[in-house]
């Protein structure tokens, strides 16, 4: 996280040779006096310059290091998101892709491909009658998939037969 003062590199450094600093300068002549050095008043803020450099230098690390890891979280944050994103994608297109058999080079193409109307809708289609589009829909191929897969006893049983051209044949439209 940034720090709250703002970037330290765009600070300007305070006028040390200003009223406002009179007394620290002169403490700091003082304290050189005292160890036998000699420093004038522009000496004195001088150091006071070096020491307040030192301090933003500090404080500039300190704020690289905030900007570097806020960015880092963003773009873990942005990463996940996408990565999130992607697999809801893949999911949806799983959902819409059709459930056709895979065809293998060298080898002939599967018989049964699933998607087979029901006798009475060829028929009809055969006699230029109308059929309802039901028949040919996956779910409508699934139903006489699933009808056909039965025993003829099953089968007279989960749909109504009805005579079609003379002959007796499910229609197998769930209504």
């Amino acid at each position: 996280m940034a720090t709250p003062n703002g970037n330290p590199s765009l600070e300007t450094p305070p006028s040390f040779q200003s009223a406002a600093f009179t007394q620290i300068r002169q403490g700091i002549i003082a304290q050189g006096q005292a160890a036998g050095i000699e420093i004038d008043d522009e000496g004195a803020a001088n150091q006071l310059l070096e020491a307040w450099e030192t301090d933003r230098a500090g404080r500039q690390v300190t704020w690289n290091e905030a900007v570097e890891t806020e960015e880092r979280e963003r773009a873990e944050a942005e990463a996940e998101r996408s990565r999130e994103e992607n697999k809801l994608k893949k999911a949806e297109e799983k959902k819409k892709k059709r459930r056709f058999p895979t065809l293998t080079p060298g080898l002939p193409p599967p018989k049964d491909t699933g998607f087979r109307p029901c006798r009475a809708a060829i028929a009809k289609l055969e006699n230029v009658e109308f059929v309802e589009l039901w028949f040919f829909t996956f779910a409508g191929c699934q139903a006489t998939k699933t009808i056909t897969q039965l025993n003829p006893r099953e089968r007279k049983h989960k749909s109504p037969m009805i005579l079609i051209d003379g002959k007796l044949q499910t229609p197998c439209h769930p209504r």
